[in-house]
């Protein structure tokens, strides 16, 4: 049988050796900061999109071509988002429309969709400090926007 001091040696050298094997840090592959030799998540992932989130009064001005028509409105556009690169550009135009941003850098890209009366659209943007500048456009059809938060 083994020894008082033989036991606590042991259990000392397992309670290191445990210890050692646990490092934490961010698991998730998508964030800025992963770490690949963390195998415990400390929940301090960071990611591209999050100090752009939050609401910005936005002056917007929209083009029809078809229509002639010119329309300024004022707006609050809210920008949300739970990935490192995909946010979202919410109730776009006071419409019920939520607009697919991908984050790039400080810039972004709206890919084509399709918003209400089956208009395609596809633009781009980007931030500056607390600032929004996009230019959305589709066929007949130029809006630009730009706020602060």
């Amino acid at each position: 049988m083994l020894s008082t001091p033989l036991k606590i040696i042991g259990l000392f050298i397992c309670t290191v050796f445990l210890t050692n094997c646990k490092k934490e840090g961010c698991t998730d592959e998508t964030a800025l900061n992963y770490n690949p030799k963390a195998n415990v998540n400390d929940f301090s992932c960071t990611y591209a999109g999050e100090p752009y989130i939050g609401t910005y009064g936005v002056t917007d001005t929209l083009q029809i071509t078809m229509l002639t028509e010119i329309s300024k409105i004022y707006q609050k556009v809210s920008i949300v988002g739970t990935n490192s690169d995909t946010l979202y550009l919410m109730d776009y135009r006071n419409t019920d429309d939520d607009l697919i941003i991908l984050m790039e850098g400080s810039g972004f890209n709206v890919p084509e969709q399709e918003i209400w009366g089956g208009q395609i659209i596809y633009g781009h943007g980007l931030f500056r400090n607390d600032s929004l500048f996009y230019e959305i456009i589709g066929p007949g059809y130029d809006n630009r926007g730009r706020g602060s938060k």
